[in-house]
């Protein structure tokens, strides 16, 4: 029970995001991708949370005690390719000039910063992302009494 309510937790907070479903039992490529981001998605937020040496003593982050400096680069590059799929699938929807369906947060971001011309020096493709990926990251965050 406890991992549907997860399942169903991250299926509200994507849609709301990008407009996708976490888990989709009909198609099975669909459902092992969502598998990598499941696990991506919860080492994130087990790292987000997790007490880390180098935190309180600097000195020692060249060791990487426990290995969490390693599994965090690797946690965020995954979460970065799965993002940047979907952030050009949203530009490539937006490009076509046919919107499907409704209008998700990420398309309101590309909205947003298509408009403001004082980040010229920015990327934009990274504040869309971290943008997205820390509203998710609040809200089941805030809403973490559910799992």
């Amino acid at each position: 029970m406890k991992g549907w309510f997860s399942d169903i937790t991250l299926n509200v907070i994507l849609k709301i995001v990008v407009n996708r479903r976490y888990v989709d039992y009909i198609s099975h490529k669909e459902e092992r991708s969502s598998d990598e981001w499941r696990d991506s998605h919860r080492t994130f937020l087990e790292l987000s949370g997790m007490f880390v040496v180098s935190d309180a003593l600097p000195f020692l982050r060249w060791m990487d005690l426990g290995g969490v400096e390693k599994a965090m680069k690797k946690t965020a590059k995954n979460i970065d390719h799965a993002l940047e799929k979907w952030l050009e699938e949203h530009k490539q929807k937006k490009a076509s000039g046919t919107p499907k369906g409704e209008e998700d947060f990420m398309d309101l971001m590309l909205s947003v910063l298509d408009d403001v011309k004082e980040l010229s020096n920015r990327n934009v493709d990274s504040i869309n992302k971290a943008t997205c990926l820390e509203y998710e990251k609040h809200w089941k965050m805030n809403n973490d009494g559910i799992e």
